[in-house]
């Protein structure tokens, strides 16, 4: 079976954006932890223990939309809007190739 998963970056409002998509895809984040609940993180900033570093919410057995927030301190880089989506194919999947351009 071929895999999809498409994993987005909000500026602090990953919980949010989920619950609505839950209601609209009718399915149940299958798993959620903050910032706060990892073991491997040390010290951080209190703003942000509650935000979110990884969640998964299935669209179908085969679409999961993934998602965190990006936290100021914690997060790689700058937050940018339209470099906040990525996606993710499983090794499996085949593409057509185009025909040569003459």
């Amino acid at each position: 079976m071929q895999h999809a998963h498409i994993y987005l970056n909000f500026p602090g409002t990953t919980e949010a954006a989920l619950t609505f998509y839950e209601s609209v895809f009718g399915t149940r984040m299958i798993m959620k932890q903050t910032f706060g609940e990892t073991t491997f993180m040390g010290p951080m900033p209190d703003h942000a223990r509650n935000k979110i570093m990884h969640a998964q919410l299935p669209i179908t057995e085969s679409v999961h939309l993934m998602a965190s927030d990006d936290v100021d301190g914690l997060s790689p880089g700058q937050f940018v809007r339209g470099n906040d989506l990525h996606s993710i194919h499983s090794p499996n999947t085949i593409l057509p190739r185009s025909p040569p351009i003459a």
